[in-house]
Order: structure tokens, then C-alpha cells, then sequence
């Protein structure tokens, strides 16, 4: 089985955007949270259907979850997510 690896960051993104949908909807945050997680095991067992984003770093691929972009690396045994962004940030700090 793919295995999903996550970075310090990336949990810290993801702690961030499910308090952020709690204020207003503590269900939809547990939800979307439940959503990224999906996804990811997905992108783990098929890393290459992200979009290439080598130009931000090498390596990086990213896909779309709701408005937000989940930017992660392939790696031999799944992946390794780096950053969960909203669309809508200046990804070039990734």
C-alpha cells in the first residue's frame, strides 16, 4: 500500500485550515480535513496525475482539493506532501 508522508508544515497547513472552517462549522471542517486525507491516499497510489510545479521546486507536483492546493513529492513508496495551500496565496513561498 502507497504510504503519505507529511511534513511539519504541511500538518501545521492543515491544523490551520480545519480551525479556520471551525469557527463557522466545526462538521464541515472534520469533513473537508477527512476530504485532503482522501485525496492524498489517492495521490499516493498515483503520484504522477498532480500537475508538475518543478518550476516553484524540483520535484513538486500539486492538486486541487475544494480552494485549496495540495503541493506534495512523489517518493518510492507514496508521497510526501509538503504544503496545503488555499488557491488563492502567493504559492511561490512554497
Amino acid at each position: 500500500m502507497a504510504r503519505v508522508r507529511f511534513r511539519p508544515r504541511a500538518i501545521a497547513d492543515l491544523e490551520q485550515i480545519g480551525d479556520f472552517i471551525a469557527t463557522d462549522n466545526p462538521a464541515a471542517a472534520a469533513t473537508f480535513i477527512a476530504e485532503i486525507m482522501r485525496c492524498c491516499e489517492l495521490l499516493a497510489g498515483s503520484p504522477m496525475i498532480g500537475r508538475d510545479r518543478a518550476a516553484l521546486r524540483s520535484g513538486t507536483r500539486s492538486f486541487p482539493v475544494g480552494h485549496y492546493i495540495v503541493f506534495y513529492s512523489p517518493a518510492s513508496d507514496g508521497i510526501e506532501v509538503v504544503r496545503v495551500l488555499h488557491g488563492a496565496r502567493d504559492v511561490q513561498s512554497l
